[in-house]
């Protein structure tokens, strides 16, 4: 005979699993998270003003193409990582918020 399982066991064993994700997910330190959405914010404005600098002293040249396209893949980069940063911030702060321990 195998053993039968009951749909509500699985349920929650899944709900638990979720529920450990998230934690682990939304429970990282805030200062953590926002040194990584400075650096993202920094990396976006290094592009930005490689792009801005690249257009503005460089002639229209294969160079002046590939200093853009690096601006690009640095602000990109930066963007990607800054917003990530802010929405684990406001999950952390909505984690937090609901679990605080009455002391």
């Amino acid at each position: 005979m195998s053993p039968q399982h009951n749909d509500e066991d699985l349920d929650t064993t899944n709900n638990q699993q979720k529920t450990t994700r998230f934690q682990r997910f939304a429970a990282v330190p805030l200062d953590q998270l926002f040194k990584k959405f400075r650096a993202g914010v920094i990396y976006f404005f290094v592009g930005g003003m490689m792009i801005y600098m690249a257009n503005v002293s460089l002639e229209p040249s294969i160079k002046q193409e590939l200093v853009m396209l690096g601006g690009l893949l640095l602000g990109g980069l930066g963007f990607i990582l800054a917003i990530t940063a802010q929405f684990r911030m406001v999950l952390a702060r909505i984690y937090f918020f609901f679990n605080k321990q009455d002391d």
